[in-house]
């Protein structure tokens, strides 16, 4: 009788968080992805001043890494057929962004990728590892317009000079 890997047990499952689906295939094994998000934010600095400015250059885009795990003879298989797909270097292989599920980027609102490098390598003799760097596929960007004045805890603008007493008084709200 063939024995199983304790992760894949129920009990160690952790059913759709190890599930990853790119351009609407199942990728075989167990996925984890890891989901970056940032802006992209300019400091420049005068000298003799203290402090930074910043700059808000706008949303730079999801940076995800995708690790996946294959340790049968069936997943390997599948995997073998799966790869030429995703390959960038295979021709005919996806050459469009994909649609993404997986949780962690469902979270974070990234619904399509592009495949930027596929890395493979061999933890054991019956475990593989792949790694995937994908980044965020927008269908057009916008141009970033930020704020020239800072807005206050009200929302209204600050004129850019330091915070006093007053700045925190409570009240009535104001009509």
């Amino acid at each position: 009788m063939a024995s199983v890997p304790f992760w894949v047990l129920p009990q160690f499952s952790g059913g759709f968080w190890d599930d990853l689906w790119l351009g609407g295939v199942q990728l075989p094994g167990q996925w984890k992805v890891e989901v970056v998000k940032e802006r992209s934010i300019e400091k420049k600095k005068q000298q003799g001043i203290d402090g930074n400015a910043l700059q808000d250059k706008g949303y730079v885009g999801a940076v995800l890494k995708a690790t996946g795990i294959i340790w049968t003879e069936p997943q390997l298989e599948d995997f073998e057929n799966t790869i030429p797909i995703f390959d960038p270097k295979t021709p005919g292989s996806t050459r469009s962004p994909l649609d993404i599920y997986y949780p962690a980027a469902a979270l974070l609102s990234v619904n399509s990728v592009y495949v930027r490098k596929i890395t493979i390598q061999q933890l054991s003799k019956q475990i593989l590892t792949t790694v995937w760097d994908l980044e965020e596929w927008f269908a057009s960007f916008k141009p970033a317009k930020p704020s020239k004045t800072a807005k206050g805890f009200d929302g209204a603008n600050n004129s850019g000079d330091p915070l006093n007493p007053k700045d925190f008084q409570v009240g009535p709200p104001k009509a």
